[in-house]
């Protein structure tokens, strides 16, 4: 029983089948408990329903029929190589029974054995056009074409990579697919991009400039969050929110620009730009997040335009260089901080268009430190 084989067994006692059928679950006690050549297989096995369908199909080791099917599907539907997919297999049938598996299985309706495995070269692991993982060490990368998605955590702490290139087949990022490319400079996304996950460049400290395509709606939770060297993006009108924290601690961005089309900006979305000098937001957002841009230390003015309602908590804690703050006739509520973990919200009411000054009522609950 090799180290694989002994982890999923020992995820299958504790937890039982339930666990087997919850993806993501089990997708973070294999990477949490195994880190061999084989954690990226078994997750992309675990991606791809061979967990479930031994938990819901196989009744015992010699179940060699079930068993089949489940292999015949890596290969016919996955592209990967017979052997692969026989040991991924192998390695779940022990997990649920103790018992390895027959390796004279037949494959039902397997198809031909010249099929790709779901390996690219020995830099880039691929399954169904989706780059799971980048296994090389170089400098600067050419995605290889096809490829349409770049997989959750594909170049996760890969801190050898600098500048990025994606053919055009490319539509979208996972989540954390960048976090902590400490080294990334620059990359080009496509111009048919559609979608940026979580967290997708955290902590790219090198990273200086960003174009977010046409196309693209959301910003998400701290996908720039603490890029420090950031000094530009350029967010497309077609950007509708900017997620919780999303570029908090960019404490290099001189300047933004937020388009007409953004409805929502979430909480700490600009916390920690700590060179911003000027915020106008336009006339289409409606609510603003918590502290959106607290600690924003040399901002020294802020105009919010008519339309936003609802503001979070102290948005701007922090902005001790603030000479004025221009609130619409729309605002309605401000949020309160009573304790640690509770709020309240507090009407106001504003006749026109106001311009605030350190003093007025208003100014301290915009202002106020917790």
């Amino acid at each position: 029983m090799n180290e694989t084989s002994q982890v999923l067994h020992q995820i299958y006692t504790q937890y039982g089948s339930a666990v087997f059928k919850d993806k993501h679950r089990l997708i973070s006690f294999i990477k949490d408990l195994l880190n061999n050549k084989d954690t990226y297989m078994l997750t992309l096995a675990v991606n791809q329903g061979v967990a479930i369908s031994i938990i819901d199909t196989v009744n015992s080791e010699n179940d060699s029929r079930a068993i089949g099917i489940i292999i015949s599907e890596l290969v016919s539907r996955y592209m990967w190589q017979d052997d692969l997919a026989t040991m991924v297999v192998n390695y779940f049938v022990y997990a649920k029974f103790g018992k390895y598996v027959e390796t004279n299985i037949t494959i039902e309706s397997a198809a031909p054995s010249n099929l790709p495995p779901p390996t690219d070269n020995n830099q880039f692991l691929i399954a169904n056009k989706v780059l799971v993982k980048y296994k090389g060490a170089l400098e600067n990368i050419a995605i290889p074409s096809g490829v349409t998605s770049i997989g959750d955590r594909a170049f996760y702490n890969c801190s050898s990579v600098r500048t990025l290139t994606m053919p055009s087949s490319v539509s979208s990022i996972g989540n954390e697919a960048f976090f902590n490319c400490r080294n990334l400079t620059s990359l080009q996304l496509p111009s048919k991009f559609k979608t940026i996950g979580v967290r997708a460049f955290f902590n790219c400290t090198s990273l200086t400039h960003f174009t977010i395509p046409k196309g693209v709606k959301a910003i998400q939770t701290e996908t720039f969050s603490d890029c420090r060297s950031l000094k530009t993006v350029d967010i497309p009108s077609t950007v509708d929110a900017i997620g919780d924290s999303a570029f908090d601690c960019c404490s290099n961005i001189e300047s933004i620009t937020i388009p007409r089309s953004v409805r929502n900006i979430g909480n700490y979305a600009f916390k920690g730009c700590s060179i911003l000098r000027s915020i106008e937001t336009p006339e289409s957002v409606r609510n603003i997040g918590n502290e959106a841009f607290g600690n924003c230390f040399e901002l020294c003015n802020a105009q919010l335009l008519e339309g936003v309602s609802s503001i979070g908590f102290s948005i701007f804690n922090g902005c001790q260089k603030l000479e004025y703050i221009v609130v619409p006739s729309t605002l309605k509520t401000i949020k309160t901080k009573i304790t640690s973990n509770r709020y309240a919200d507090q009407t106001v009411s504003i006749a026109k268009m106001e311009v605030l000054v350190p003093g007025d009522k208003i100014w301290s609950l915009l202002t106020k430190s917790y």
